[in-house]
């Protein structure tokens, strides 16, 4: 039975993931994008910079799993 985890060089990976890092990375253009713009919309600047911040926590604590996997 798979369990959507794979073993690299001793570092356990979930599948998950890297969905984790590809949004991290989506909402960050959007942010980005944004905040450039001449019209700004501070509530879609509001919600991308708390949505931003919860990924961004989110992929410290599972780099951080990937390389203490015992302090979790």
């Amino acid at each position: 039975m798979a369990t959507g985890t794979f073993n690299m060089f001793g570092i356990t990976f979930d599948y998950f993931d890297f969905f984790v890092i590809a949004f991290t990375i989506l909402i960050a253009i959007g942010v980005y994008r944004s905040l450039k713009a001449e019209q700004k919309n501070v509530v879609a600047i509001g919600f991308g910079g708390v949505s931003l911040l919860v990924f961004v926590i989110m992929d410290y604590i599972m780099v951080k799993n990937w390389l203490f996997p015992g302090l979790t």
